[in-house]
């Protein structure tokens, strides 16, 4: 895969405000509680689901796609406070897991359906 001089700025620019944002809402949330990254993770599916049907621009997708929602959301987290779940609790392992999961994708489509109805 080949990227543009812009395409990599957007990604960088993206990746860097995504990154904040993150921060800014977890601390928000509550910092050390699965729930606040499973909020910024399905925040993350809705807004990639909304957006996805309605850009084209290579620019604009690397910066929202790859920089911005990639940064925002985190499999590395997701994956250590499920470890830590699984240690205090069987039930809230499943319960995290196949919740953010499947609110995510349940997310998603709902919002790629309003993305692509929407008027741009």
């Amino acid at each position: 895969m080949n990227f543009s001089f812009q395409s990599l700025i957007a990604i960088a620019l993206g990746g860097s405000f995504g990154a904040l944002a993150r921060a800014v809402l977890v601390k928000g949330i509550g910092p050390g509680k699965p729930y606040s990254i499973a909020l910024v993770n399905l925040l993350g599916c809705f807004l990639f689901g909304y957006y996805l049907p309605r850009f084209q621009n290579p620019v604009l997708t690397n910066f929202l796609f790859v920089g911005l929602l990639g940064s925002l959301t985190t499999f590395s987290t997701f994956t250590a406070d499920n470890a830590k779940l699984l240690d205090q609790s069987w039930g809230y392992f499943v319960l995290n897991v196949l919740g953010q999961i499947g609110l995510g994708l349940l997310l998603f489509k709902f919002a790629y359906q309003l993305g692509k109805n929407a008027s741009v």
